[in-house]
């Protein structure tokens, strides 16, 4: 079984949507060149990471906590399962994709543990019935958590949370994942800073409990890191739509919610978190950490 090690995140070009696993190296860069040699497309990384992350509906699917993929090529009998055994250092499955490399049939899975899974196998509709019982390749690609992260950061968590929530179309419950997503990222962000700078953890919660996002996007962020939401394009977004729409649900004036206002809101979460850390980055790398904030992540 070939195993690739990756970084949690995709890369992708806006361009022509070509997309990568973001890599270490890729980290020391601000701007990066699409890596189809048909493109060339230079980016700035914060706005290839936006893109990446907007992705729901690509073919392999956006899983960005995933560190590892495993693929093999196996043999499976059509109209029958097969048990498929993923190696022991595996601690979560993020994603299963199959892809049949002769024939025409079809192929889904069940019961996914981090042991394996079942992979069952049938014919297409209206499909060659002699093609029953035969045995033919099968593609199988794993993405999964296979090291634990060097980091623990919440906030990436509970966009990976929102995410699979849209996927599932829950999209009132996106709307209130992505707003806790980037409520966590703010109060993560100041304490990190309120602690670097000698405060103790009694005076840094009674400071973000007291503090209204409004504030701590704006005045604190700006005294912390010296940018604020307000300054972007996605201000008025977030406080208008998303934020409104968080505080409607959680009082129950909001009941519904279609799947544009979800994406809708999981973007503007992104766009608003990334925003603010370009300017983090941009900070630390004037106060004496050249690569900012996501050689961490």
């Amino acid at each position: 079984m070939d195993y690739t090690a990756l970084y949690p995140f995709t890369v992708q070009c806006s361009r022509c949507d070509r997309a990568w696993s973001f890599s270490e190296d890729e980290l020391q860069s601000v701007d990066l060149t699409c890596q189809d040699p048909d493109c060339g497309y230079t980016f700035n990384v914060y706005e290839g990471l936006k893109t990446g992350l907007k992705t729901v509906d690509g073919i392999f699917g956006n899983t960005f906590l995933a560190n590892g993929m495993h693929n093999l090529m196996i043999d499976v009998k059509i109209g029958f399962t097969t048990y498929f055994k993923l190696p022991q250092s595996t601690m979560k499955v993020y994603d299963v994709m199959l892809i049949p490399v002769r024939d025409s049939f079809k192929a889904g899975v069940v019961d996914i543990t981090t042991d394996g899974f079942l992979i069952y196998t049938s014919l297409e509709e209206s499909g060659d019935t002699t093609l029953f019982g035969k045995t033919t390749p099968l593609y199988v690609i794993v993405k999964s958590k296979i090291i634990d992260y060097d980091y623990d950061l919440p906030w990436l968590h509970l966009l990976q949370y929102s995410l699979d929530q849209f996927i599932q179309k829950n999209y009132l419950t996106c709307i209130l994942l992505s707003e806790i997503t980037f409520e966590n990222f703010l109060d993560t962000m100041l304490r990190h800073r309120y602690i670097n700078i000698g405060l103790d953890e009694d005076t840094v919660g009674r400071i973000l409990v007291s503090t209204n996002l409004p504030n701590k996007v704006n005045p604190l962020f700006y005294n912390m890191y010296g940018i604020k939401l307000s300054d972007s394009p996605y201000w008025k977004k977030w406080e208008k739509k998303v934020l409104k729409w968080r505080n409607d649900i959680a009082h129950g004036a909001k009941t519904s919610a279609t799947e544009d206002e979800a994406r809708f809101a999981y973007e503007t979460i992104i766009d608003s978190m990334f925003y603010l850390i370009e300017g983090i980055d941009n900070y630390l790398r004037a106060n004496g950490e050249p690569r900012g904030l996501f050689y961490k992540i």
